[in-house]
Formats: structure tokens, sequence, C-alpha cells
């Protein structure tokens, strides 16, 4: 036999399975356009493996998705807000009977939602073709 103690590295596995998890995970991201949900499982599946990959090539996919994650969170949360203002605004608008003025401002909710589509989607699928390559997230 051989007594290369690198052919028989305990953490060989482990890698594996993480880098398995990331797919899970990317996939996951990419399912949540269809549900909404699932992005929830994966980030909490990446934030529960972030620590155990620390110094690994699969440390920056899970810090990706979680980047993602958070991001995504803070973008719909501001959408929302806006989103509120805006209804107030066409509410007022629609008393003083001023209508064009807050309509602008649909085309921009629009535009925002393609911009972060695109990113969203961009870091998702680049990020798992990382992980299939077994290439860090760079």
């Amino acid at each position: 036999m051989s007594d290369n103690p690198q052919a028989a590295s305990p953490q060989a596995p482990a890698f594996g399975d993480a880098r398995m998890l990331a797919i899970v995970c990317y996939g996951l991201f990419i399912l949540a356009f269809t549900n909404g949900f699932t992005a929830i499982v994966g980030v909490v599946l990446a934030h529960i493996k972030r620590s155990e990959t620390r110094g690994t090539i699969w440390e920056s996919h899970f810090a990706n998705l979680i980047r993602v994650f958070w991001t995504g969170v803070v973008f719909w949360v501001v959408l929302f807000c806006a989103g509120i203002a805006w209804m107030a605004g066409s509410w007022h608008a629609v008393m003083v009977d001023d209508m064009p003025t807050p309509f602008f401002a649909l085309p921009l909710f629009g535009l925002a939602f393609l911009i972060y589509v695109v990113w969203y989607l961009y870091r998702t699928v680049r990020g798992l073709m990382a992980a299939l390559e077994n290439k860090p997230y760079a």
C-alpha cells in the first residue's frame, strides 16, 4: 500500500460535499424565480457551510450566495418602500386631478427590476458554472 498521507486525506470527501452543496444552493437560487422561497433554504445552507470551508475555493461560492441573497433582500425592501411612496403619490395625484407626473416613475420600477434580474442571474449562473468546473467564484 501507499505511505502517502495525502492519498487518504479525510478532507477530500468533505470538499466534494462542499462542491455538491454549492451546486445545490445555486440550483435553489435559480429555482427561486419560480417560487421565491428556495433561496432562503440555499442561504441558510450557505451560512452553515461557509465556516467549514474557510480557506478553500468553496468559501468564495458560499460568500457569493450569501451576498446575492442579502443584496436581493435590500433591493426588495427598497423597491417595496419606493412602491408604497409611488402609490401614495399616485393617490394624491388622483385626489388633486394631476395624473401624468407619478406615472413617469412606473418605467423606472421596471428598469430597476430588470437590472436586478440580470445581476441576480449573472451572479448565480456564473457561480454555478465555476462550481461545476471546480473553480472559485472570482
